[in-house]
């Protein structure tokens, strides 16, 4: 899938995050990396067409390396956030 695809993906299942993109780049296969507004900077993926992850880059990073322990910055929130997620309310 070309990048902007999954940008499309992103905006459909994410729409109040896709509000606070400044800009955004491609990060390998059916992956883009999204900067946001305030600076911040995550990785979102699609793993399939129903399922994908958002997640920050220190979760992104732990993740290709197989750790199990992650991030000094993690908090619930990005935790939850990371979670492979079944998306049924769009087309993703």
């Amino acid at each position: 899938m070309i990048h902007t695809q999954v940008y499309g993906f992103f905006q459909t299942c994410l729409p109040d995050q896709a509000k606070e993109v400044k800009e955004y780049f491609p990060n390998g296969k059916n992956s883009i990396r999204i900067r946001k507004t305030n600076g911040q900077e995550f990785i979102f993926s699609l793993r399939e067409p129903k399922a994908w992850k958002f997640e920050t880059i220190d979760q992104f990073l732990a993740d290709m390396k197989g750790e199990k322990e992650h991030g000094r910055n993690d908090s619930l929130y990005f935790r939850q956030s990371s979670l492979l997620r079944n998306c049924d309310a769009c087309v993703c």
